[in-house]
């Protein structure tokens, strides 16, 4: 999205040219499930050049839609003016709490031990083992984070362990974390180039497994054009899946600003559902049909 950006603004590439599609090579992929080009392209060795041709037909007669992009400026708290500011363009959410711890440890260990992150299962399978490490290790955040929306503060709920600020409604893998079915006379639906991004938080490891499988969704906290975080500089803080360890050296208070910065053209399909909770039920369904049969 920066190339297109440059190339636009230089006059290296009209305006209309330069749309932008994610193909979901990496392991997360939330920006490919937001615009409905799914989690991951797995099983490539099996019918791998026939999958790859679905994934191309589906880019085809995908449609050419706005996408909002967001200007995250971290300085010290009162200080807005310091020249230790940091600023960063965010695509798809911020996140503050027991995730973004999780995405340190997997950036301290996949720098550590490169070899031990050659495949998308296996990286999975390293972030379920951090992710299970902070049920004991991360606590709640709810005092030490300031919220405001739009100027106005926005009161936390006691026991979170994680506040999200997101542009679009994937998150950790393919998690809906917002739910658009429901206060919808507080709250407009989400959507990627309304000029709104959504704040919500996490009570733990637990509440984000139960949005993963559909069972559940994160804690609405409000819409704005403006938001602000402040924030102990001790806390982990990630963007768009990148871990942020310079907020030590900023000092003891911190704040996040989150502003809108410009819009580019994304191709987006209808998504593909996968029905999570059906493949557990039915899993469930043998298991207890072949234990049925032995006893």
């Amino acid at each position: 999205m920066n190339c297109t950006k440059l190339c636009h603004d230089e006059g290296a590439l009209p305006l209309h040219l330069g749309r932008v599609s994610p193909f979901p090579l990496g392991t997360g992929n939330d920006l490919s499930c937001s615009l409905g080009f799914g989690s991951g392209f797995s099983r490539w060795v099996v019918m791998g050049n026939s999958r790859f041709r679905k994934a191309f037909e589906v880019l085809a007669h995908s449609a050419a839609v706005d996408f909002d992009r967001w200007n995250l400026t971290i300085t010290p708290s009162g200080a807005p003016s310091s020249r230790k500011c940091i600023k960063k363009i965010m695509n798809n959410y911020f996140s503050v709490g027991f995730d973004a711890g999780c995405a340190g440890h997997m950036a301290h260990l996949r720098e550590k031990y490169p070899k031990f992150f050659i495949t998308r299962p296996v990286v999975k399978l390293w972030y379920a083992f951090t992710a299970a490490v902070s049920l004991f290790r991360d606590g709640k955040i709810g005092k030490k984070v300031i919220l405001r929306i739009d100027g106005k503060e926005v009161r936390l709920p006691y026991n979170p362990k994680a506040v999200v600020v997101a542009n679009i409604n994937s998150y950790a893998g393919g998690s809906t974390i917002w739910n658009p079915s429901t206060d919808k006379e507080r709250f407009l639906v989400p959507s990627s180039n309304d000029g709104l991004i959504e704040v919500l938080c996490l009570r733990g490891v637990w509440h984000l497994a139960l949005a993963r499988l559909d069972l559940g969704y994160g804690t609405k906290l409000g819409q704005g054009r403006h938001v602000e975080l402040e924030i102990s500089s001790d806390l982990p803080c990630q963007y768009d899946g990148e871990f942020i360890d310079s907020l030590p050296s900023l000092g003891e208070k911190i704040q996040l600003s989150f502003d809108y910065y410009t819009s580019c053209e994304v191709q987006q399909t209808v998504p593909k559902y996968t029905p999570y909770f059906a493949y557990i039920a039915f899993f469930l369904t043998v298991l207890f049909v072949i234990v049925s049969h032995f006893l």
